[in-house]
């Protein structure tokens, strides 16, 4: 059976140590090893440890299992208690200090030179792109009567749990994971994470 808790990955010689939570533990520590060995693990420090020492001087552990809701509870106070060298971050569920590509930090800069964005009011591109009044009317036509996150009936989740699977995704659990925790579809997980739905969480 799957089990969701709280576990640590430790440098047998020096015992410094990594902490994370997980709704399937064993999935979580294959996928840790999986990119430890491909040299692209999100820790650089963790991975820095890894390349030098090599996998056999490294040991998985299970801390404790819990239920699902409480693992970033849990993961928290394993933090505050170990205070683990190969942790970027300090807080549970949260991707403060993550490395973002440069690829990534590029858009995210563009995004943000609204219009002395190179590419602001250009064809094939939203950035400055200003509706005519017919189309605007068309849309706010089409949106009368639409509600929309814990309004709609259809919903099945509220803001909290919402922003609860936000930081679990944050925490590197899968869509397929959390439609299970939470009773929906995977896709609808998906949809929250590229921010297609609950956009305003």
């Amino acid at each position: 059976m799957n089990k969701s808790g709280v576990y640590k990955i430790v440098h047998s010689q020096s015992g410094g140590h990594y902490i994370g939570s997980a709704i399937d533990i064993l999935q979580r520590l294959r996928t840790h090893r999986y990119h430890l060995n491909r040299r692209t693990h999100h820790s650089i420090k963790l991975q820095r440890a890894w390349n030098k020492y090599g996998a056999e001087n490294f040991v998985f552990e299970i801390l404790l299992h819990c239920d699902p809701k409480n693992c970033l509870m849990y993961e928290q106070i394993a933090l505050d208690y170990y205070k683990p060298e190969y942790n970027i971050c300090k807080v549970a569920g949260s991707n403060l200090g993550t490395k973002r590509s440069q690829q990534t930090i590029d858009k995210l800069r563009q995004a943000k030179l609204g219009m002395k964005n190179p590419r602001y009011g250009k064809p094939g591109t939203r950035i400055g792109y200003k509706l005519d009044k017919t189309a605007r009317e068309k849309l706010s036509i089409a949106h009368i009567g639409i509600q929309t996150g814990e309004n709609n009936p259809a919903s099945k989740l509220t803001v909290e749990q919402v922003r609860s699977i936000r930081q679990m995704l944050n925490n590197g659990y899968s869509c397929a994971s959390l439609g299970k925790l939470f009773n929906v579809a995977a896709r609808t997980i998906s949809r929250i994470k590229h921010r297609k739905i609950w956009k305003s969480i």
